[in-house]
């Protein structure tokens, strides 16, 4: 019998699952003082690098874009400015 309160898997995609958890964790992750902090600095840092005025179009998209960097695993300062340094969107942004 199926049970209908359980979001069906298909079983006949391999890998299928952990697509399925990594979007779970991406959509829910959380944002604490903590979260918010390690994103506020990353946004500022690249703000100040980048010459970009903070209530441009730009500074609004890039502001988007490290967001998601984050929620995809890039919760440190470290890891963001990794991420950050290498991420196309944002090195096209630079007023400089």
């Amino acid at each position: 019998m199926i049970d209908l309160d359980e979001p069906a898997f298909p079983t006949h995609i391999p890998g299928d699952q952990d697509k399925m958890h990594s979007m779970k964790t991406f959509l829910e992750k959380t944002f604490g003082p903590t979260e918010l902090g390690i994103v506020d600095a990353a946004f500022s840092e690249w703000i100040d690098q980048a010459k970009v005025e903070k209530q441009s179009p730009e500074a609004e998209l890039a502001a988007a874009i490290v967001i998601n960097l984050f929620r995809e695993g890039n919760d440190t300062i470290p890891a963001m400015r990794k991420a950050i340094s290498v991420h196309r969107g944002l090195i096209d942004l630079r007023c400089i």
